[in-house]
Formats: structure tokens, sequence, C-alpha cells
């Protein structure tokens, strides 16, 4: 039909659609016409659908060749990466998600986003990339040797041919300017330490560093060193190294423990090639900002953990925006209906930023609170089966931080890794984890799968970043799983304490308001030892103790085991919407003084 004029159908649907709303389709439905407004431009195979009352349309559309969809004029909805192409259209599905009334739905098209990769200061022929990413921010190339400069060591990509530009690891991903079509980037270049500040050894058609003169200065070690490539650095080879910056080479891939006796650097450049590495590498290391830059394709997309940057991406968009920031772990992404919540508090952009309850929380609120300001409100409800991870009482990073940020290393660079241990262990355990995993690309959003990796034909996450895909009740009532959540004090540390008070203590100091919420979980999926009284005391001891006001009633939030799928703390999609609705007065009765 698309293509075509039906400017009087279009009008006679209109006028129905205003007059009738939904309407009944049996006995307890309801249907809602949606109608997607004629435009030469674009293909349909079909303009008119009708779906349940709160269900999704997904339309199939053809976008002329190099211009892509750029509005939607329905709030809630999800364009998928191109599905197909002819000779004059690419094609895309649209998804239209929770439609509760009729609509006529207007698309406008813009010209395809384009990135543009040349040499700048350095040689290689230029890479024109028209850009087909389900996500928000597309992901720029990573490292494979496209350009070449001697003497030189790249870093990742700028905006600048200088380097003085906006800096973009290898792969990360790039804010573009409102209305920019096309960004262009260039390598960033270092200049390489001179070949004679090094000693090595061949092994296995390798160089392998033994040794350094300790001159002061930048390091940065060269992908070669007597014409072969640098793989690895022996144990004993680098003393005591203070510098800015310090990179190491997309060839390296073994730090063997001892290699540094300490290392303190502003910045530190490494390529996700380098595989062999633990806490005793680098020795008593100070490392501020870390930059990973990737040469590998990712292993993680298309998953759980792959969510997290797709919302950072979205937090990122609202960033000047007053905001409702959803924080916890799983129990968030599966346990609210933010449509519902936009629609109570329209003055404030909701992003849903729940992954994984059993990664540490300290350095996922450190990357969030980049993006927040003075106005904005944190609803956080951490897991009571994950403490030690979900009240930032521990400083160790784990592999999950760095699984939850490889589709967008950058994220990494927000974090002072000062305040952090174990950034060795993690990331090496990180790299032997995704060493047995099937590589993947970075077009395998999370959106176009289901929580256990299998594809589906519709959107699985809003942009808001709820999961969204159909729960059924738990009508048998069984419990999923062993693992209890703990209602009772004795299993919170006075470490818990001092680190979910210091989280909330540092949004609180840009001006975020922080309110408490208890995450939902089955009643009959607590700890032996969670009892009646434990509870009111534990209920008792939040309210004192916590930096922040609990806004909500913790017997509320121990729920029927009717409303949980999979797993006891994963509410089925009528769950979600039970509870967003005590959330909303909750969180209403807080924001106008009552809590």
């Amino acid at each position: 039909m698309g293509g075509r004029k039906f400017s009087w159908l279009w009008a006679a649907v209109a006028a129905v659609l205003l007059l009738s709303g939904c309407v009944s389709a049996g006995e307890g439905a309801s249907t809602c016409t949606v109608v997607f407004e004629d435009d030469p431009e674009l293909f349909f195979y079909n303009q008119i659908y009708e779906t349940p009352r709160g269900g999704d349309v997904t339309v199939t559309v053809g976008v002329p060749t190099g211009r892509r969809i750029a509005t939607v004029s329905f709030d809630r909805y999800t364009v998928s990466g191109k599905t197909g192409y002819s000779a004059s259209y690419d094609y895309y599905d649209l998804i239209l998600h929770d439609v509760r009334y009729p609509a006529v739905v207007r698309l406008t098209t813009s010209p395809a986003l384009t990135t543009v990769y040349t040499a700048g200061e350095g040689q290689g022929e230029t890479i024109t990339v028209q850009e087909d990413s389900p996500r928000l921010s597309p992901n720029t190339l990573p490292w494979r040797g496209q350009f070449s400069r001697e003497g030189f060591l790249a870093v990742g990509w700028n905006t600048a041919p200088d380097g003085s530009g906006v800096h973009i690891g290898f792969g990360s991903r790039g804010a573009r300017e409102d209305g920019e079509e096309t960004l262009t980037l260039y390598p960033q270049w270092l200049p390489c330490t001179p070949e004679e500040a090094f000693t090595w050894t061949e092994r296995d058609g390798g160089a392998v560093i033994t040794g350094y003169d300790g001159r002061e200065g930048d390091l940065v070690i060269p992908e070669t060193l007597g014409g072969l490539p640098v793989t690895a650095i022996a144990a004993g080879a680098f003393g005591a190294v203070t510098a800015d910056t310090v990179a190491l080479p997309p060839t390296l891939t073994a730090v063997e423990p001892g290699a540094f006796s300490a290392l303190t650097a502003e910045h530190l450049y490494l390529f996700d090639t380098l595989e062999q590495v633990d806490e005793a590498s680098l020795g008593d290391y100070a490392i501020t900002r870390l930059h990973l830059n990737a040469v590998k394709d990712p292993a993680y997309s298309g998953t759980y953990f792959d969510t997290f940057p797709d919302k950072a991406d979205y937090l990122r968009s609202v960033a000047e925006e007053d905001k409702l920031v959803l924080f916890c772990g799983s129990s968030a992404r599966f346990g609210y209906d933010s449509p519902m919540l936009a629609e109570a508090f329209p003055d404030y952009e909701v992003v849903n930023m729940g992954v994984y309850a059993y990664a540490n929380m300290l350095p996922q609120a450190r990357i969030v609170l980049h993006y927040m300001k003075e106005g904005d409100i944190l609803l956080h409800s951490p897991e009571l089966d994950a403490i030690g991870q979900q009240f930032c009482g521990s400083t160790a990073l784990d592999k999950e931080t760095f699984c939850m940020t490889e589709s967008n290393y950058d994220l990494l660079a927000l974090l002072d890794c000062r305040e952090f241990t174990n950034l060795w262990g993690a990331f090496g355990a990180f790299q032997a984890a995704r060493a047995d995993m099937e590589p993947r690309s970075y077009a395998d959003s999370p959106a176009l799968y289901d929580e256990d990796g299998n594809r589906q034909e519709q959107a699985t996450y809003n942009r808001y970043g709820d999961y969204i895909l159909y729960r059924e009740n738990n009508l048998s009532g069984e419990n999923f799983g062993i693992k209890r959540a703990f209602y009772n004090a004795s299993h919170i540390t006075e470490a818990d304490w001092q680190g979910i008070n210091a989280m909330y203590d540092s949004f609180a100091a840009k001006g975020v308001s922080v309110y408490f919420t208890y995450s939902p979980r089955s009643r009959t999926s607590i700890s032996e030892d969670s009892t009646e009284v434990s509870i009111t005391e534990l209920d008792a001891l939040f309210r004192q103790k916590l930096h922040a006001p609990v806004i909500s009633d913790i017997q509320s939030s121990l729920m029927d085991p009717l409303y949980f799928y999979a797993t006891d703390n994963h509410l089925s999609t009528e769950g979600a919407q039970i509870h967003t609705a005590q959330v909303i007065d909750d969180l209403r009765r807080a924001l106008e003084g009552g809590a």
C-alpha cells in the first residue's frame, strides 16, 4: 500500500478512531486500531493493524536506500537493524509497544548515519560505513590495523586529525551531536618510546620484553621490536614506572606476574588482545583512567549483560533532562512497567538501569552518577539475596563489570580505578571466560533476544530498559531456585552499611534525590532465619541507618509466588504492573512530603 495515495481511507479511519477509542473484541477483551499515515517515500505491506489493548504492533517498513527512520509519532517504539533490502529500499521492523489507545502514526526519515574513518596523520585508505545498528549509538570499528604511522601507536579514534578532539576507544560508541549524520574519525596516535629503551628476547616468533632503561616521560610500547611483534612482558622487566600516559600495543598477549614492580599512570591504554594478566602483573599499581580498546569481536552481545551499555546510551541521551532512574539488579529489569511511571511522572525521563544483581554495584553507580544532575531522582532497590554486591561494601572489581561494558569499553574510562581493587584479576577472569565463547556482532542487540538467548520476532526491551516479553503468572506457586533472600539484619555488615550510604552520599552531593524501595521477592523464597520479627526489625534498621528515605512497605514487597516468572525475584508481566502501581503511589507520596 506504501507509495499509493489513500488519503480518503486515512481520513475515514482517523474519524472512526477519534469517535470510538478501543472497542470490544469479545468478552473481557478490547482491541485498538493503529493506522500508519501514508507517505509516498515509504513502503508498507500493511498500514492498518488491530491489536489487543496493551499489545504490541510490529510493522515492516521499507525505507529508501541511504535513508533511515528519524522520528515516530508514538512514544514507545523500537526500530530493528536492517532486516532486508531490495533495489530501492532497506527494510526495518518497527515495533510499537503497549498500545493502549487507537493511534494514527506518522514516520519521518532522514539521511542514514554514516561514519568515515580516515588516516589523518597516518597512512591508509579511507573507510566509509553506513551504519546499520539497532542501538542508539552505533559502535565504532575495532582496531584491525586499518591505518599505520611509523614510530607511533594508535590508541583509539578521535574526532580531530591531530588527536585534540573527542577520544573514542576502538569498538566503543561515540555520541553524535544533534542532527550530525556523518561522523568523521581519525586514529589517535601516540609517539612510541624508542626501541633502544628496551631489551628483549625472541620467543615463538615474538619479542618478549625483558628490560627497560627507566627513562622519564610517557611509556608507549611499540608494536614491534627488532622487526618482531611484541607479544609478552617478562617478570622483572619493569621496575616502578610513573607516567602520565602508559600504552600497551595490540600485539601484546601476556604480562607475566611481577612484570612491573609498580605502575602509576593517569591514563593507561591497552587492548582486549591481552589475555594473560593477573593482580600481580603490574605490581603496586595506581591507574586513574583505563582506556580499553577492542580488537576482538564481542562475545556478550545480545545477552542481558549487554543491556548495560544500551541503558547507559539512553541515560546519556537524556543527561540534561530531569530523570527518574531505577537502579538495582535484574529485579528492576523484570520489575517495572516504565511507561506507567512515565505517565505518572511526566516531568521526568524514566531510565531502567537494572541489569544483574550479582555484579558489584559500585562501578555501575559511578557510571550512572556521571550522567546525573541536580533535580534527578535515583530510586534504589537492592536485592537482599545479593547484599555483598548490591550494598557497595566492596571495592573489588569483578569480571561481570567487564562483561557489562564489553560493547562500550569507554564506560570503564568513567571510573577512577584508584577507587577499586582487583582490576587485573577481574580483567583476567573476563578474558578467560570469553576465550571459550563464540564471537558475535555488535549488531546482536539484547532487544532481539529473550533472557535465554533465543532470537525473538518482537522486541524484548523497550527504550526505557524494561524487559517486556510477555511473562505468564506462576500458576503452580512453586519456588524456582534454592537461592534465598536475607531479611535478617545479621547478614548486613558494617562495611555494607558504610558502602550503601557512601554511594547515596555521592549522589546527594550532586543534587540527586535518592529514595530506597524494597525490591520484589517471592514471599516463600526467603531464608529460614527471616522471621516476621526479623523482617520488622530489618525494616526499622533500614529507616534508621540509611542516608535515604525508605518509601515502601517491606511486607508489600514480599509478594505472592503467583506473580513471579522463572526466578523468585523476576516478576511476571502482571506482577510488574502491580509492583509499579505500588511504587507510583509510594514515590508520589514521598515527593509530596509524606515519606
